[in-house]
């Protein structure tokens, strides 16, 4: 921390003095990258495990949590409420969860609307 000389110091209010004069020489910044570039590799490296451990968990979760949809709604047809119950849940489930294609989510939903 820089302070300005001759000034008072908040924390003991003693009088600020000059230690030591700049020598007007700038250390190689590559001095500090390599600390920079492993303290980056062990940060990345942690961030891997936490994202991994959280995925591996969440996805068993996810696909229990998920299955009424495979083994309730798709077997079962609705009186109301088709359009939002498309819209909301099986067009996004199918397409971002299942990865399927438009024309396969496509089908899907017209085989479940035929249901109901």
């Amino acid at each position: 921390m820089v302070r300005i000389p001759n000034s008072i110091n908040s924390k003991n209010d003693l009088q600020v003095k000059i230690v030591q004069s700049w020598d007007r020489k700038r250390p190689d910044i590559r001095l500090l990258l390599g600390s920079f570039y492993a303290w980056m590799l062990t940060q990345d490296m942690k961030h891997q495990e936490i994202v991994a451990a959280y995925s591996n968990s969440t996805n068993q979760y996810s696909k229990q949590k998920r299955r009424w949809i495979d083994d309730g709604l798709l077997q079962t047809g609705l009186n109301d409420h088709r359009k939002t119950i498309v819209n909301l849940v099986l067009a996004p489930y199918l397409v971002n969860i299942q990865n399927l294609s438009f024309e396969q989510a496509s089908s899907i939903i017209h085989q479940w609307l035929d249901l109901c």
